[in-house]
């Protein structure tokens, strides 16, 4: 299995349409809402649905309900389109089962195009991609909620012959680098305090800021951090100042910790020199318990090792 980070709107918009184009069976997207697609995306996902090639989305809401109306297929015809409309706000891209996508970038059109996405490509035979495949059809059957035949029925039969829990996906590469996938808010907040203790600096990229969710997630960083610990949060402009005045009631934290303006829309935690998470919760912002009632399907990948300290390296040295 291949990995590869991806970088900026360009980066994005071309893998997303490389692997769409190589779709033979199956193609499930994730956005945060149905609007208007990009160009390259879109003429790729025509491409595959003239191919007949089946296509679904799995999203949070539909904004421009025209949008649909390009994948539906005339009435005497069977269906390759479906919608799946529930509390996600992950972003990924499975295809074939051989292609996965998984970041920040809402390719259904709520992209920021003046800000930066970041997404982990995964690329691989089906046996090395089935276990992520199921643990993200787990993840939305979890939800209670009929997925409308967008996950095969071979993942189903799958799940009534191990119809327990699945385990955090772990998956360790030659050269010692392991990846690991986070699915739930639990194992996202136990990343967290297991791991950040440990490195010696600490830079969360999320760009959006609330009163109560952020200061929840500073207090937790005081708790977790030796006081010897950098800590650089990025945020967008207009967030800044709201931040800085959060961290002033934080004071252990406010002492080696500081608020920097990010033209971003990635969601990444870089621990130290060897581990980057990448993925769709905004780590200062989203709620951070189960029980929450506005907590939403949020996925992570993580990645620590040799693989990882050369991303770091190149884009995220402070």
């Amino acid at each position: 299995m291949k990995v590869s980070f991806l970088k900026g709107t360009d980066d994005q918009l071309k893998a997303y349409s490389k692997y769409i184009n190589k779709a033979e069976t199956d193609i499930i997207l994730a956005s945060w809402n149905v609007n208007y697609i990009p160009e390259l995306i879109f003429s790729s996902l025509m491409a595959a649905k003239r191919r007949g090639v089946y296509i679904s989305f799995v999203v949070n809401s539909v904004k421009r309900k025209a949008t649909l109306d390009f994948f539906e297929n005339d009435e005497e015809e069977e269906s390759t389109f479906r919608l799946f409309e529930t509390k996600s706000h992950a972003k990924f891209l499975f295809v074939d089962k051989q292609y996965l996508v998984l970041g920040s970038f809402n390719a259904l059109g709520e992209s920021f195009e003046d800000t930066e996405d970041a997404s982990f490509a995964l690329v691989g035979s089906v046996p090395q991609l089935w276990p992520f495949y199921m643990s993200l059809y787990e993840t939305y059957t979890s939800l209670g909620e009929d997925l409308g035949g967008i996950f095969d029925g071979i993942a189903m039969i799958s799940k009534v012959r191990n119809p327990g829990t699945r385990p955090l996906l772990e998956r360790r590469f030659n050269d010692g680098s392991r990846i690991f996938l986070l699915r739930t808010l639990k194992e996202h907040e136990d990343f967290l305090k297991l791991a950040t203790p440990y490195n010696g600096k600490v830079t969360i990229y999320s760009p959006f800021s609330t009163k109560d969710n952020t200061f929840k997630r500073l207090k937790t960083l005081e708790s977790i951090l030796p006081n010897g610990t950098q800590v650089h949060l990025k945020v967008l402009k207009q967030f800044e100042n709201g931040l800085t005045r959060l961290l002033s009631s934080v004071p252990n934290l406010k002492s080696h910790a500081h608020v920097d303006v990010a033209t971003s829309h990635q969601k990444i935690i870089a621990l130290g020199e060897e581990t980057l998470s990448v993925g769709s919760l905004n780590w200062l912002s989203a709620a951070q318990d189960e029980k929450d009632l506005y907590k939403n399907v949020e996925l992570s990948i993580v990645l620590q090792g040799s693989k990882a300290a050369e991303i770091i390296k190149q884009y995220y040295k402070n």
